[in-house]
């Protein structure tokens, strides 16, 4: 990246900026209050404490899940925080496997009968980058929360498990339009990476720690190097992806995926998290990998 003009302020939806802005305990104010912020006062955090977000599948064929962040409230609610930039195969329903991990864990403290199915109450956030939801009929609001409830009457049933989407494309407020902490949120996390210095609607404590924190100048040498490094994965990402656009179907499916997991594979990336981005299964990935290898 030495050619490139450095930023003012990190992505915070990059990998390492969301994990260097909220995956810390110097910084769980910032986490909590954004929390609090996205529940919109049905469900107030005091305090929290991360999580081990990696798990184990149940085979070998299942491979490794990671969550981009997973931490536990105050009342043992389980909050699962997940960044999505690029649309998937089977992303909801990957949204959906994600909570029964963690009820199915669950089930496993102590003996059955002293447990009794008493679920912790889960929440999913998820954080999507740069393309909308695809259901049909769906509302252009920019958030969803989502529970069980009647198809009828729409009452709620159940309130142990809640899915809460953040469009970004959906959020398309100018400065001077921001209204409330959500939108000074979603307006920072969208464009903090172009500014050059704090927003006027921005100016409270902590929005001014969360910029301190992103500023560029601000990080180690060694932070530096790892965030030039991913931002040059996502430039060579998309790329590839502009020159498939250009040649239309000139190339099969099958041949622009191994491509792409390759390029992902070279420069480090887990399975898990090419899984997210591709589409593809750890299985197919696995097999794309060894049949380079081979």
């Amino acid at each position: 990246m030495s050619r490139q003009i450095k930023p003012t302020y990190i992505e915070p939806l990059s990998d390492f900026g969301f994990k260097k802005i909220f995956g810390t305990s110097a910084n769980k104010d910032l986490l909590i209050n954004f929390l609090n912020v996205v529940f919109q006062g049905r469900k107030i955090i005091l305090d929290i404490h991360e999580c081990n977000s990696e798990r184990i599948g149940k085979t070998k064929e299942h491979g490794k899940v990671f969550f981009d962040l997973h931490c536990i409230g105050q009342n043992g609610e389980h909050i699962i925080i997940e960044v999505q930039r690029y649309n998937q195969r089977n992303f909801l329903s990957r949204i959906l496997y994600y909570q029964s991990i963690l009820i199915s864990e669950q089930g496993q403290i102590g003996k059955q009968k002293k447990w009794n199915y008493e679920i912790s109450e889960i929440y999913t956030i998820v954080l999507m980058d740069s393309f909308p939801l695809e259901i049909e009929n769906k509302d252009q609001n920019y958030i969803h929360p989502l529970c069980y409830c009647s198809m009828e009457t729409g009452t709620i049933y159940l309130e142990k498990s809640k899915i809460i989407f953040l469009e970004l494309i959906n959020f398309t407020k100018k400065e001077p339009e921001i209204q409330g902490d959500l939108e000074k949120w979603l307006f920072a996390l969208k464009h903090m990476s172009v500014m050059q210095k704090i927003p006027d609607p921005l100016q409270d404590p902590i929005f001014k720690k969360l910029f301190k924190i992103a500023k560029y100048t601000n990080l180690n040498r060694k932070e530096q190097e790892m965030y030039d490094r991913e931002l040059k994965r996502k430039r060579d990402a998309q790329l590839m992806k502009d020159t498939w656009l250009e040649e239309g179907e000139l190339k099969g499916r099958a041949e622009r995926n191994q491509e792409f997991v390759l390029l992902l594979h070279h420069y480090g990336d887990p399975i898990e998290k090419i899984s997210k981005i591709t589409g593809l299964s750890q299985v197919e990935i696995n097999k794309i990998i060894k049949s380079k290898k081979g």
